[in-house]
């Protein structure tokens, strides 16, 4: 396993429904890791519900993996709260080799904030080993 990424309890990706559509392509991308470990993908929100999404995520088992087109994981970004140091609010078109990571800091009961990072993936010839600025 990557340095700073861990096992997932629970596998996120966006449906084919929703109000700007969407596509099959988050599922399939981590059909491979739910096979591996015996998770089933939680799809029950499309592109532009991803307030809800957030509201979802503390009954949820943690780590968590969410799989979004990254035109929408800002969006998630933002829903989450208090995230520092602050996400970017763009996700370059050709960059497909970060992970986003998203760590809990404030405990149950109070509002929630989360320290941010970014792990590249590192599995392609061609991947960069620099955030997303």
């Amino acid at each position: 396993m990557r340095p700073g990424l861990l096992r997932p309890a629970s596998l996120f990706a966006s449906n084919e429904t929703g109000p700007a559509g969407g596509s099959a392509r988050e599922i399939e991308t981590i059909s491979f890791l739910a096979a591996r470990t015996g998770l089933t993908i939680n799809t029950d929100f499309g592109v532009g519900d991803e307030p809800q999404l957030v509201a979802a995520l503390p009954s949820a088992g943690s780590p968590i993996l969410i799989c979004r087109e990254h035109d929408h994981i800002p969006t998630i970004a933002d829903a989450l709260g208090s995230v520092s140091p602050a996400v970017p609010q763009t996700w370059p078109d050709d960059r497909f080799d970060v992970v986003w990571v998203f760590v809990r800091t404030q405990s149950r009961g109070t509002t929630p904030s989360y320290r941010f990072s970014q792990v590249p993936e590192l599995l392609m010839p061609g991947d960069a080993n620099a955030p997303i600025s």
